[in-house]
């Protein structure tokens, strides 16, 4: 033990050292990286111990795929983000996707119907979005050889959705953590943690204790909350909701002299540049590009000329004139 530690730090290490799972392990360096006093002498501990965290990790990885009897869950990503759509049992998740969708995924009047993570695609004004609801969690499941895989899934998506009709979701807020995945924080890569938005959709609103459960979900969690139903008005502000805490801008492009190409939107993050469109298109355009003209919330007036810095705004339409 290095002196001047902290007695967090002491009891850290001694949970470490009782420790019998590589769960356990885990979680007790994980303390014990947490409460490890930082400076110049602790350099080499601090390395110690996360060499140690990547390689008891990289074990339950390898466990959890060996349990899995060789049944791969993983989801291709497929278009401009993906949305992971998860909850407690019976919340309704795959009869919104449904509604978002337009699809047909299994609904059933009992818990657990999902048993597999299942795709969908919703079209927000011409962009495609891709939904991946994963089983229901529950106690217990990120430790769970399946859970695993699934929460593996959930740590590429760009927004994660908790539809849920009761007000408590503590549990499932837990098995989020125990997953290294902070929603609507920021993540520590050297940890291994990742930072992804949440949003919370209340599900069910007819039920007759529905105010309620609203009036505790925003008292216990902060997260921005859509209550939605079957009404198609509700569904759309969800669909916009879910935009906007993607980060992201739809950008339409057009050539000299012709029509901009109203059903063909590039989709870059919020804050991107004429430079980053161009960038993204072809690298080439960099290198040959003169100016650019731009019709949208951005521009101070119609066909305003531009050059790479300027930031774009959704639903701008930009014009590239090349050497």
């Amino acid at each position: 033990m290095p002196t001047n530690v902290t007695a967090e730090y002491a009891a850290a290490e001694a949970e470490y050292s009782r420790a019998s799972t590589k769960e356990e392990k885990v979680k007790a360096l994980e303390k014990m990286y947490a409460t490890v006093p930082k400076h110049k002498g602790t350099e080499k501990l601090r390395q110690q111990i996360k060499t140690k965290l990547s390689r008891f990790r990289a074990d339950i990885e390898k466990e959890a795929a060996k349990k899995a009897k060789g049944h791969s869950v993983a989801v291709k990503k497929e278009g401009a983000a993906t949305v992971m759509v998860t909850g407690p049992p019976s919340s309704g998740k795959s009869s919104l996707i449904n509604a978002l969708c337009g699809s047909k995924l299994e609904v059933g009047a009992y818990c657990f119907t999902t048993k597999k993570p299942e795709v969908a695609v919703m079209k927000y004004k011409d962009v495609k979005l891709q939904m991946v609801e994963i089983p229901a969690i529950t106690e217990g499941y990120s430790s769970s050889a399946k859970g695993r895989q699934f929460m593996s899934i959930a740590r590429t998506a760009d927004l994660i959705l908790i539809v849920t009709h009761i007000p408590g979701l503590d549990n499932l807020l837990k098995e989020f953590r125990k997953a290294n995945i902070l929603l609507n924080e920021k993540g520590d890569e050297e940890m291994g943690k990742v930072g992804i938005p949440g949003l919370i959709v209340q599900n069910k609103t007819e039920l007759p204790d529905s105010d309620k459960t609203y009036q505790g979900l925003c008292k216990y969690y902060q997260f921005d909350i859509v209550r939605v139903s079957g009404i198609q008005k509700r569904l759309n502000r969800l669909k916009q909701e879910i935009w906007q805490h993607l980060g992201l801008v739809k950008i339409y492009t057009k050539e000299p002299g012709k029509k901009a190409k109203m059903s063909e939107p590039l989709t870059l993050e919020k804050g991107s540049t004429i430079e980053d469109m161009a960038e993204h298109i072809h690298k080439d355009f960099i290198r040959k590009f003169r100016f650019a003209r731009v019709w949208g919330k951005s521009a101070k007036f119609e066909a305003q000329r531009v050059g790479l810095n300027h930031r774009l705004a959704d639903d701008d339409v930009v014009e590239l004139h090349m050497r």
